[in-house]
Parts: C-alpha cells; structure tokens; sequence
C-alpha cells in the first residue's frame, strides 16, 4: 500500500499528539542526521577494486562466490571511508539443499548505480547477493562486516514480491515486499558508521478487501504509529460489510515502547528521575485549550509481568484527576476479515492521581489485578497488571476546578467498549537500544550492531 492517500484517524474524548523526543541521543552511538537513499538519488562513484586479499576474506573457500562491485558510500565520522560489496554467491533453489550454480541471466536480479533489484527468478531459483560493510581503504581495510543477503523466492505464495537494496552515503536502504492473498510489505533504513538501524516501516492489505495497516517506527524520533482498517460484520451474515471507499476510516495509534531498562531505575530510580525520551509523549492539545497537561509512558521490557511507568505534567491537581488502564485480549488487527461485537476481552481500572486509589472499570476486573505504586515527590507511578493482555490504551483524565467536562490524554483513539479502539506496544530489540538514565532523565541509548554476521538479519 506504498503511496496511499493520507491516514485518516478517528480520535475520542479529547485531542491526542504524540511529541518527538527531544533528548539527547546517549553515547556509544553518535547520531547524525542523513537522509536515506532512495529511488532518484544519484549513483553512488565507483569504489576501488577490491583485490584478491579482500575477494578471498569475505568468500572464503565457498564457490560459487565472487565480489560484484564495490560501491563508496561515503565517510565515517573519523574520515575513513566505507564500502559496500556485494557478493555473488550464484543461483539456488530456496527450498531444496541442491548446491548453488553459476548464475544465469534470467534468475531475478538486476543492478544499477546505487540500487540492486531483486525479483523471482525462472524456475524457482533465485540469485543470492550478500552485503559487506568495509571501513578503511580496501587494500587494508580495518573492519569487514557481513550485513545480510537477499534470495528472492518470490516472498511468498503468490510469487511476486520484490527486493530491493539501496546504497547512499553512510546509510543503506533494504525493501522487501511479498505475501499471498494478504500482501505486506516492509523497509528499513541503516546508519552505517556506526551500524544501526534508524527506521522500519511496513504495509499490510488483503487482495479481497479493503482491510489495510500501515505501521512506522524511528529509532532517532523513538517513536512510532501504527493505522489499520478492518470493515464492520453484517450483523445478519456475519461477513465484512460493503463500505464505500470515502468512509473507510482508519484507526490510528502512538506505540508504547517496551524497551530494556536499567534495572535500578525500574527497581526504584524511578521515583526520582523523569521520563524523558524514552517514553512515548502525549501534551493536551484541545482546541482553545489551556494546554496544562502532559502524559510519558513507557513499558519495561524483559520483566515476569509487563510495567507501565508512568509520568504527568498538571498545572493543577484535582481528586478527581486519574488515570486510565484498559487492556484486552485478544488484539484486534486488519487481519480480522471484520469488526462485529468487540465489547468482550475488555478490562478497565481508574487510578486516582492524587491518592493511588484502584477502582474497577469496565469489565468488573478485581482491583488487585493491578499493582500501583506512586513515587512520593512528583506525578509518577508504576502500573503492573496481573495476567496478560495483547492491547492496552492508558487515558489521563484531567479534571480542572470549575470546567464542565474533562479533557482525556490518551495514547489510541479510545471508544470505551469497543476493543478495536486500543492501542499497543512497539517491542524494541535489546541488540538495538535500550535506556538509561542520563542527566537525570530516562532517555534512550541506541546501540551500534556488531557481531560475526549477518548482524542485519
């Protein structure tokens, strides 16, 4: 679904703006700002010839294998130069243990000056490229790092997906595409010096339907989005409604990121130092609003039960001013062919903000299926809920003396009731960032991929 329109959102109960972090990006990982390469970008110079030292380090004894180019992709920030090799390890069957063959011309791949493109290949075989990262002139280099390869089988039943790889300076860009009667594609962007990732995204859709997903996450904003449309039942048939294509309106949501984090701010730190980058941030944003509130959260990854620490900004404090919990399980997604009765899997608590008081919502959950500690200075609290859940949504409920109604922080377009309203989490990899507290404040510490290789798997 690469170039649809724009994402259309349904929001409930108040306005909702996820705000980019601003912290700092913590050492070892230095952040620079480099647009990726992509279709239309100039191709990269030649690099040098890689010589027979080089061929024989990256390939070994395997045969077929042989270095194809060697493309520049700019400068470290020592001044060192980086290259990208690709390596030609012939043509295989993805599904058999037959060895590989010299490759032909009419097994799928193609390459141009920054760009190599790959496509199903005649007879089930594909031609196995694999990247190479060097630092350092060729002759000599100082680092060779294998990144990954590509074989395109076809991605999938129906045969037609596609890969392609771009080459830019100091960023590399692999996008893959592929599926069977449901159609997915996804994308990642590289830093290269140092290695890591900076950017994934990904579409889904259905070939017999109108159900769509469109999901993005940046490493350098951290943070994320997610949009989906599934249609509604027919209530008397029980299959997807006929929706006019004007009205299919998508739901749209803030990931949570569920990220490793230091254990001595998880055990207790967190009671003293803030959440900064780290943690998903949503500021009220209701029109002709005051804007005098504010919500981060952020998940613990890796714990026995998942914890919410949370953290809210209120020029004033109310008791009546809480917080929301709703979880459900199981999620519901664009794969759900669609939407009927969503009430069930719903369960809900109110947290008040001032006192730590649990009462139970929708659902009628027991109130000690969820642990709540509050730190003593400051609007902070730790949330740890019993059990599992696929989809959650947490709600700042902000109460000001002498307003009419309250204004509602919420990290997904809550409907109370209905399920496909809820929102979720972004699973971060420990290999690629973790958190920790800097400057008093927890804040994100994206790590440089290193390893025997591949290490971009």
């Amino acid at each position: 679904m690469s170039g649809s329109g724009a994402v259309r959102g349904v929001i409930a109960g108040g306005a909702l703006f996820a705000c980019a972090p601003t912290a700092p990006i913590a050492a070892p990982v230095a952040v620079r700002t480099v647009e990726s390469a992509g279709p239309g970008v100039p191709a990269a110079p030649a690099a040098a010839d890689p010589g027979p030292a080089l061929q024989a380090r990256v390939c070994g004894e395997r045969s077929p294998c042989e270095v194809r180019r060697a493309r520049a992709a700019g400068q470290d920030p020592a001044g060192r130069t980086l290259t990208v090799l690709s390596v030609d390890l012939g043509s295989r069957s993805p599904r058999s243990d037959a060895p590989a063959e010299v490759a032909t011309t009419d097994d799928g791949f193609a390459e141009e000056g920054s760009q190599d493109s790959f496509w199903p290949g005649a007879s089930g075989r594909c031609r196995e490229i694999e990247y190479w990262l060097v630092v350092g002139e060729q002759r000599a280099p100082e680092a060779v790092q294998q990144l990954f390869s590509v074989c395109n089988d076809g991605n999938g039943a129906a045969g037609l997906g596609e890969d392609t790889v771009t080459i830019g300076d100091d960023s590399l860009e692999h996008a893959s595409s592929g599926g069977s009667n449901w159609r997915w594609s996804s994308t990642r962007r590289f830093e290269l010096a140092p290695l890591r990732l900076r950017e994934r995204s990904g579409d889904g859709s259905f070939v017999f339907g109108p159900n769509v997903e469109r999901r993005s996450w940046s490493f350098d904003r951290f943070a994320g989005e997610v949009s989906w449309y599934s249609p509604p039942c027919d209530r008397a048939t029980g299959e997807p409604s006929e929706v006019a294509e004007g009205s299919q309106v998508e739901l749209t949501y803030s990931l949570i990121p569920a990220v490793a984090i230091d254990a001595a701010f998880t055990g207790g730190g967190w009671k003293e130092a803030g959440l900064g980058g780290c943690a998903l941030a949503l500021k009220d944003g209701s029109p002709g609003g005051p804007n005098d509130a504010a919500m981060r959260v952020v998940a613990a990854a890796g714990e026995a039960a998942t914890t919410l620490l949370i953290e809210v900004e209120d020029d004033q404090l109310t008791p009546g001013d809480q917080l929301e919990l709703w979880l459900a399980e199981p999620a519901l997604n664009y794969m759900d062919h669609c939407l009927g009765d969503t009430a069930g899997g719903l369960r809900q608590w109110s947290i008040g903000v001032v006192d730590g008081r649990v009462l139970a919502g929708h659902g009628r959950p027991e109130p000690a299926a969820l642990a709540v500690e509050r730190a003593a200075q400051g609007l902070r609290l730790r949330l740890t809920p019993r059990g599992s859940f696929a989809a959650l949504t947490l709600v700042y409920v902000d109460r000001d003396a002498n307003e009419r109604s309250a204004r509602r922080l919420a990290t997904s377009p809550l409907v109370p009731g209905r399920r496909e309203t809820l929102g979720g989490l972004q699973a971060i990899e420990p290999e690629a960032a973790s958190c920790a507290v800097i400057a008093g404040r927890l804040e994100p510490v994206l790590h440089a991929l290193a390893g025997p290789g591949p290490v971009l798997r």
